[in-house]
């Protein structure tokens, strides 16, 4: 399956970065829950999310690998829901680590990763 990748684009100083979509991580994640990728559902969405984000807390997975895995489930699922705002947020974390250059960019990032924890900590014991 082909899961693209990402790109960000800084409209403020026109940076680039492409990443890379961690294909191999992802399915293993699908076998281990077993999620089928061509039957993807809120609840399997969030299964697979909440298990990469407690690897991403616990240093097991990249910063890249957590926004790009993020970022193809937030296309798999309803917009409207709170699993697809936390989505966002992952999605968006590589750029913005990398552009919390003055205090709004870096309040923005310490507000995603704070929603992400509050996301992440109700969930673990019970995934």
């Amino acid at each position: 399956m082909n899961y693209g990748h990402v790109s960000y684009t800084s409209h403020d100083d026109h940076t680039e970065i492409h990443l890379l979509f961690p294909t191999d991580l992802f399915e293993r994640l699908c076998v281990v829950h077993n999620v089928q990728l061509d039957v993807l559902t809120e609840a399997s969405v969030q299964t697979l999310f909440v298990d990469v984000l407690g690897k991403w807390q616990h240093g097991a997975v990249s910063t890249e690998d957590l926004s790009s895995i993020a970022n193809f489930l937030w296309t798999k699922i309803d917009k409207q829901t709170e699993l697809a705002s936390r989505l966002i947020d992952a999605a968006e974390l590589s750029y913005y680590i990398r552009h919390a250059k003055d205090e709004r960019t870096s309040a923005t990032l310490s507000q995603f990763v704070a929603r992400l924890a509050s996301f992440y900590k109700p969930k673990q014991d019970v995934d």
